[in-house]
């Protein structure tokens, strides 16, 4: 899996320019730009020894465009595109705006309730929040012992 740019070290060639193609390439052939996984990952480290050795450098005081995320496993398949905006620059004086949209895109129903809670039932729902999230982890605890179970492993 190609690192984030955060993670990259742009002063090793097979990694300043490998975590850009997590993107994808751009195809302009259709009415708005799709983005194509044409190059596999396993690729985006010579590649990015390639550029480098044809003199390109990362300069991110020229830097316009970033990767739009990143999606999980598939991240390596499924091209995820670009953004005009930094994903990973945070600034200190917008966290909290940054996490409650973050919180609302990716779990919706926990922010619902992060809405609905004041201080009169701040506790409550706290300790509601915190059994919710105790079963998700049991319920993950017991699919992963009858995986195991399934393929021969430990006991569950």
């Amino acid at each position: 899996m190609p690192k984030k740019q955060v993670d990259s070290n742009m002063d090793d060639p097979k990694e300043f320019a490998a975590w850009a193609f997590a993107a994808g390439i751009p195809d302009p052939r259709y009415k708005s730009v799709t983005f194509n996984s044409i190059v596999p990952a396993p690729c985006f480290p010579a590649i990015s020894e390639m550029l480098w050795d044809f003199g390109f450098r990362h300069h991110p005081e020229l830097q316009t465009k970033w990767v739009n995320g990143y999606s999980g496993g598939d991240r390596n398949i499924v091209p995820v595109g670009l953004t005009d905006t930094d994903p990973d620059a945070v600034d200190s004086s917008n966290v909290v705006e940054y996490a409650a949209e973050m919180v609302a895109d990716q779990f919706p129903d926990v922010a619902d309730r992060i809405r609905q809670m004041n201080p009169e039932n701040r506790d409550e729902m706290i300790r509601d929040q915190a059994q919710e999230l105790l079963k998700s982890v049991q319920k993950l605890q017991k699919a992963t012992g009858n995986l195991d179970k399934a393929w021969g492993g430990g006991s569950g």
